[in-house]
């Protein structure tokens, strides 16, 4: 397999490994405590918070997320649940967390959480606590938990080579995804194409997983800027996976064009 091919190879398998774990829509995260048991915890919310899911938390979890925190020294299970912790509380307070907190009507933790997760149709529960999850599930909400456990594995998002961004040209409605060519900037032309690479027109052009869009704007002295994705997600945030960007002299070969695989000169050639 030649190095342009094993890229693009690499690139898609980074692609399926996040879609995988940080879902295709926008999600509501609830969290509790028990989570900061898992050494990496602090880094999935942030993953988790890259593509655009919100945050939510029970009022009298904070509390004891504020306990776990005073802890944060050394290697040990209470050390690291006491980062996670810190962590966590502070990305609460920087995404603006929504807080939810009951009459005492609601008595025990899992008819709680089980409230919730009704009244929030599109929220995941994240937790560590087994028993919670086996008594949750015979909730009806299995769907909507997520249980993780210690020895999980970070995909690193922040550290690939391969990365994610959004394409503020998508509008999402009731869960579709357009591009509206009127609103668009006016230095710049955007073009989307299926994936067997055929261009889609329109004034409005439906956008759906797996196109690809290019984007050029032009700088000085006749030169464009091109940048070339993969619409992966109907996320409103970081919903497109960056395959290449270069700029483009009319006339010239470009290296970086000519190094991708052949379906994408193609979608390239009459930019």
């Amino acid at each position: 397999m030649n190095e342009k091919n094993l890229r693009e190879k690499q690139r898609k398998e980074f692609v399926r490994k996040c879609l995988q774990r940080y879902y295709e829509v926008d999600k509501t995260i609830l969290i509790d405590p028990s989570v900061c048991n898992v050494s990496i915890a602090q880094y999935i919310l942030k993953d988790l918070l890259y593509f655009g899911n919100k945050l939510l938390v029970l009022k009298e979890d904070l509390a004891t997320l504020k306990e776990f925190a005073r802890d944060t020294d050394g290697n040990t299970q209470i050390g690291i649940r006491g980062r996670n912790a810190l962590s966590i509380l502070k990305l609460l307070i920087k995404k603006k967390a929504s807080v939810v907190s009951f009459e005492d009507e609601v008595k025990t933790r899992v008819d709680k959480i089980e409230r919730v997760l009704n009244k929030y149709s599109n929220s995941l529960f994240y937790l560590e606590n087994e028993s919670l999850f086996y008594e949750l599930r015979e909730r009806g909400v299995m769907q909507q938990l997520y249980l993780m456990y210690q020895g999980m594995q970070d995909i690193c998002l922040f550290k690939s080579k391969f990365t994610f961004e959004t394409i503020g040209d998508i509008t999402l409605k009731n869960g579709c995804m357009q591009i509206i060519q009127r609103e668009m900037q006016s230095d710049s032309k955007i073009q989307v194409f299926n994936s067997k690479c055929q261009r889609k027109d329109g004034e409005v052009v439906d956008v759906s997983k797996r196109d690809y869009i290019v984007i050029t704007t032009v700088k000085e002295d006749n030169v464009k800027s091109v940048k070339l994705y993969e619409v992966v997600s109907n996320h409103t945030k970081n919903n497109a996976s960056l395959i290449m960007w270069t700029h483009l002299r009319e006339g010239e070969k470009n290296e970086y064009i000519e190094a991708l695989p052949y379906n994408f000169q193609e979608i390239l050639t009459n930019i």
